[in-house]
């Protein structure tokens, strides 16, 4: 194996993580130059003037509209669909005369289908009065050939590949991709309230419909809640750490169920970390959530902020774990539509969980990716964010802890 990787050859396996914006839509660049039929997507976010970034990229053009236009000329066919709230049916015109001019003439094509879509339900709310919460499709998603699967949680931005951001993305092969395809192809009913969502395996989905009968008027009804179920299910058997990166951590019911976990399982400790923000009031959702955890965990429990953004995962016992678009908030895991693939140890969960613990406390053993050592305790996490703070450290990568 060492001889392969010294003469540049490199078996891939069956699931392989990202952890920054440009990390990840550089692999999506070779997934694209690698397809031969078809990429199927979904994008919550998508610039097509993005520059790419591998030699293989730079060959069909400077951006990802050049490279699109190749993938046509190759006879790819690309069916693109963006949340509408992100691109304007105006903006995705645009894309398709810039795609349509870079594809070279006279050669063999593929069909171009780009589509803007808003979730059904933005269209029920028939009470200005109520505050409802607006849901959207927040999907960074895509299937290319049925072979495999692109998973993101931030979607293509021009400063996101030049000034790279946390991120998680996943590349997977395999099973789940039927799943994926599957995904892609009933989302639209299964939101519209026209198809039900089939079973859950790998994939774990959040699905909402608008409201049917009194409930019309609050405007979606939520139909799958796999993320946050899956959430509960892990959590009910750790009992040594739970690791998690979340945008936004409101949801009282998976607050309630860690503390009551913290109770029967003594041993068990938690790392959560957060984006930074501003100080405000402390009594908001997400402020009670924290309260709880900290009366239940006690000394066993580490909240961070991180600065330079953080990515949406959970992480159970080392060997566990979920990883996808959907953050905690009450709103992601009930209403808006996401996506999350369940992850076990045969995926390398264990040194995921490494990768995602260095990039705040950096390399403490000196051993590096490559040994088995285990991401460290809560203590270690608080001695970390705590020099930060004293030494008055700030940037992308720098954790504090929370006040």
């Amino acid at each position: 194996m060492e001889r392969l990787k010294k003469a540049g050859v490199h078996a891939r396996g069956r699931v392989e993580y990202y952890l920054t914006t440009a990390e990840a839509w550089a692999a999506f660049e070779t997934v694209v130059l690698d397809a031969r039929s078809e990429v199927v997507a979904v994008f919550d976010g998508f610039d097509a003037a993005a520059p790419v970034q591998t030699t293989r990229a730079l060959l069909a053009g400077a951006t990802w509209g050049d490279l699109l236009a190749q993938a046509l000329t190759r006879g790819v066919n690309l069916s693109l669909t963006f949340e509408r709230t992100s691109l304007s049916e105006a903006r995705i015109e645009a894309l398709r005369k810039q795609i349509e001019a870079a594809t070279k003439p006279g050669r063999r094509r593929g069909v171009l289908d780009l589509t803007a879509l808003a979730h059904p339900a933005q269209g029920h709310r028939e009470l200005a009065s109520l505050a409802q919460v607006p849901v959207t499709h927040r999907l960074n998603f895509a299937v290319v050939d049925g072979k495999t699967m692109f998973l993101s949680r931030l979607g293509l931005s021009a400063a996101a590949v030049r000034d790279p951001r946390r991120d998680l993305a996943v590349i997977a092969r395999g099973p789940v991709v039927a799943e994926a395809s599957a995904l892609m192809a009933s989302f639209v009913d299964v939101t519209a309230g026209t198809a039900e969502p089939g079973p859950a395996r790998r994939l774990l989905r959040t699905f909402s419909r608008p409201g049917r009968g009194m409930r019309r008027i609050l405007g979606a009804q939520t139909i799958a809640n796999e993320v946050e179920s899956a959430h509960h299910m892990l959590i009910r058997r750790a009992s040594r750490t739970i690791y998690i990166e979340t945008q936004e951590f409101d949801s009282p019911a998976l607050a309630r169920h860690l503390a009551l976990r913290a109770k029967s399982a003594p041993d068990l400790q938690l790392v959560l970390i957060l984006p930074a923000h501003p100080a405000g009031a402390k009594r908001t959702p997400e402020a009670q959530c924290l309260h709880l955890l900290r009366e239940a965990f006690g000394r066993r429990i580490f909240i961070g902020r991180a600065e330079g953004g953080v990515t949406n995962v959970s992480v159970f016992d080392n060997d566990m774990a979920i990883a996808g678009s959907a953050d905690l908030s009450r709103r992601a895991l009930g209403y808006d539509t996401h996506a999350a693939i369940y992850l076990r140890p045969s995926d390398g969960v264990e040194a995921l969980h490494r990768r995602l613990s260095r990039h705040w406390l950096g390399d403490p053993a000196g051993e590096g990716d490559d040994q088995a050592a285990q991401p460290e305790g809560v203590a270690y996490w608080h001695a970390v964010a705590a020099g930060n703070r004293e030494a008055g450290r700030s940037g992308p990568g720098v954790l504090l802890p929370q006040l």
